[in-house]
């Protein structure tokens, strides 16, 4: 047994010294000259990712059926959804907001895909940009299924925007 271990350490270790591959990304935005013009100014860096640890916990609670989010959810809320639908709500009644929608529901599934932390030290503005597989089934029997692209606009910690891009995802048919 000590000698497998002691065989397995030196493979992992020949394996680890090994001659690295993978370039180093560089600063590409600082070295191009973009051909169009953005009403969005200022550059992204990578964020803070207690901001995406907040979203994700956010979303899993409703994955749950929880709609126990108060502490996510900022002072005020600037939504947009899907189908263009606007809100600019009180925290108070984005959660009331949230919470008929869950209880609307019979079940919610939520399938991570890739969650990224976004500054823009221009503006002093971070953000999360997500992506999930969501599957809502209705008490009445409905189910509505699609990837999203969500974006989130974080103030404190806290999730004050949100963006939400939907696709429908097709009935599979069977061959």
């Amino acid at each position: 047994m000590k000698s497998q271990l002691l065989v397995l350490a030196v493979a992992l270790t020949a394996m680890g010294c090994g001659e690295k591959n993978a370039t180093p990304p560089t600063e590409t935005a600082q070295t191009v000259t973009l051909p169009v013009d953005y009403t969005y100014k200022g550059a992204f860096t990578i964020g803070d990712m207690k901001n995406v640890q907040v979203v994700a916990e956010c979303n899993k609670r409703l994955s749950e059926h929880n709609s126990n989010i108060d502490e996510f959810v900022a002072d005020s809320l600037h939504w947009v959804m899907p189908d263009g639908t606007e809100f600019d709500i009180p925290h108070d009644s984005a959660v009331a907001f949230i919470k008929k929608f869950i209880e609307s529901t019979s079940s919610i599934k939520i399938v991570f895909t890739a969650q990224i932390p976004l500054y823009n030290a221009e503006n002093n503005d971070e953000w999360v940009a997500s992506w999930t597989e969501e599957t809502y089934t209705f008490k009445d029997g409905t189910v509505e299924h699609a990837n999203f692209h969500e974006i989130y606009g974080m103030v404190n910690g806290k999730i004050r925007e949100l963006y939400q891009f939907a696709q429908k995802i097709p009935d599979k048919k069977e061959p």
